[in-house]
């Protein structure tokens, strides 16, 4: 089974295969549900689903404005205005986003994101790396 962080609440906004869905649920046995914005058909997916989709650009989180309580706090403020400690950890994950952002079309899997990760940590000297599966 696949592992990622989610980072998605109730009623989160998704695009699944063109179409709009919001985040209703997750099941005890961890499947994840949509209800279809329109027409509010059903659509449960299993983590391996939402990654495969994911991973082949036909499904794209919407909704990452909600945050979690924990980071609400500092969302809002300027990068300055943080301790030294969270602007260092800011601009770590900034570089691999940057990083990502400058290749377009690169696959969302294993091989090409740790070759990215690989790159990125070298040309920054970055001895702890972020894991693919929460890239």
């Amino acid at each position: 089974m696949a592992e990622f962080n989610l980072r998605i609440t109730r009623g989160g906004s998704v695009t699944i295969n063109e179409r709009e869905y919001s985040f209703t649920r997750l099941l005890d046995d961890g499947r994840m549900v949509f209800e279809d914005a329109e027409n509010g058909r059903i659509k449960v997916l299993s983590d391996d689903d939402f990654v495969s989709l994911y991973a082949s650009d036909r499904l794209s989180v919407k909704d990452w404005k909600r945050l979690p309580v924990a980071h609400s706090d500092v969302a809002n403020r300027a990068l300055e205005s943080l301790p030294p400690e969270a602007t260092t950890k800011a601009e770590w994950r900034h570089a691999y986003c940057v990083a990502f952002d400058a290749r377009p079309g690169l696959l969302k899997n294993e091989p090409c994101l740790t070759a990215l990760i690989d790159e990125v940590a070298a040309e920054k000297g970055h001895a702890k790396k972020p894991n693919w599966k929460n890239f």
